[in-house]
């Protein structure tokens, strides 16, 4: 008897540890807006606003809490705040003043600008033109900070920019590390002719967020 019993105890020592759960390792995935959530969330809406047509855009951050800032479509309006992953508020949505005419945003994205552990939302727009004048859009950056349970905006820089039969600006934009921060790099080209002053002047230029204010330091 005595023989059997060390048997089944040294049996129950080498068998092998539980597999991990799968949901701890769901859990440290990063969120991501797929075509699932943005589904889900938009069931979620609107049965909160008791409607029946509206559509989302989103971008997966980090504010205050893991979360995703949506961008509602409703009949021609935006609603816009950022919803955790059960689609509960981390702010609360707010319906945003009308665009000017002929102009939109392209698209959106979420990054940490000021190296404070929460990401800010960087917006880009674009204005076309409205004649056949010029064929060339105006392109800028908008970037948006949670404050409490607000965003704020701040605008940002003119990426192109034209006057018809003037002159103008060209550029791209893209987000680098620099010092454990994102920054904001821009590169421009200024075509010949007048180019309005909203245009930077021609070379690469780095924006980096200080507090609510986007500083700007000229790239060689």
């Amino acid at each position: 008897m005595r023989h059997l019993m060390l048997m089944v105890v040294a049996g129950a020592c080498g068998a092998a540890p539980p597999a991990p759960t799968i949901a701890n390792r769901q859990a440290s995935e990063p969120l991501a807006c797929t075509d699932a959530v943005v589904e889900r969330l938009t069931a979620v809406l609107k049965d909160r606003w008791g409607l029946h047509a509206l559509t989302l855009r989103c971008e997966a951050g980090q504010f205050h809490s893991a979360g995703f800032f949506i961008e509602a479509q409703i009949a021609g309006l935006r609603r816009t705040g950022i919803v955790d992953p059960s689609g509960t508020d981390l702010v609360p949505f707010r319906d945003e003043p009308a665009a000017e005419p002929f102009t939109f945003i392209t698209g959106y994205r979420t990054a940490d600008l000021d190296g404070d552990g929460e990401d800010e939302i960087i917006e880009s727009w674009r204005r076309v033109p409205s004649t056949a004048v010029s064929l060339h859009p105006d392109n800028w950056l908008l970037i948006r900070l949670v404050t409490g349970k607000r965003l704020v905006r701040i605008k940002g820089p003119y990426v192109s920019r034209y006057h018809p039969e003037l002159g103008g600006c060209q550029g791209t934009w893209q987000l680098r590390p620099r010092d454990g921060v994102l920054t904001i790099d821009v590169a421009v080209n200024v075509l010949p002719g007048i180019p309005p002053t909203d245009c930077l002047p021609a070379g690469k230029h780095r924006f980096s967020l200080v507090g609510r204010s986007l500083t700007r330091a000229l790239r060689r």
